[in-house]
């Protein structure tokens, strides 16, 4: 109980006036204590607010600070995408340079393959064309020998017929005795 506070004594106890001015000092006491716990609770939000806020700005300082990063990260990146696409860009080139060549020496050997071929058939074909004159001329040849045989054993044979070729040995004495 507060000291400031004292009552008077009166019959059966103290004086009525004394204690109802009391409590009422005592509800206004309390009042004001409320009022200004109240305007603490609300200094204590405002502040607990404003920390949160001043959480949220050097939150907010990190996430910039991670978007610098990040956007270094996304520079580095894009460079390595520039550096990927020339350098696959020049292996394109190679390629395709390196392709150009072996199409055109493909090329090359097959007309000089097909240039080959071709003569390699002009050649069969003269062979074969003179081969066959070599037999025609032998089976004229031929032809001719046999005829001129033919000849021959007929003239043969009419000489022949002209001719008596029966002999007659005759048997002399003079080895067997």
């Amino acid at each position: 109980m507060r000291e400031d506070m004292k009552f008077r004594n009166a019959v059966n106890g103290f004086n009525k006036s004394d204690v109802m001015n009391c409590i009422e000092s005592l509800l206004r006491e309390i009042a004001d204590q409320k009022k200004t716990i109240k305007d603490l609770e609300e200094q204590v939000f405002v502040c607990k607010a404003s920390l949160k806020q001043a959480e949220t700005k050097e939150d907010d300082k990190d996430m910039c600070s991670q978007c610098d990063a990040v956007k270094v990260a996304q520079a580095q990146l894009g460079a390595a995408m520039l550096d990927a696409k020339r350098f696959s860009e020049l292996l394109l080139k190679d390629a395709n340079d390196r392709s150009a060549q072996i199409f055109n020496h493909a090329m090359n050997e097959a007309e000089t393959s097909t240039k080959t071929a071709t003569q390699l058939a002009d050649a069969v074909k003269q062979a074969k064309s003179d081969f066959t004159s070599v037999l025609d001329n032998l089976h004229v040849q031929l032809s001719d020998i046999i005829l001129s045989f033919t000849d021959f054993r007929s003239s043969l044979e009419t000489k022949a017929a002209s001719f008596d070729f029966t002999t007659e040995f005759a048997e002399t004495d003079g080895g067997a005795k």
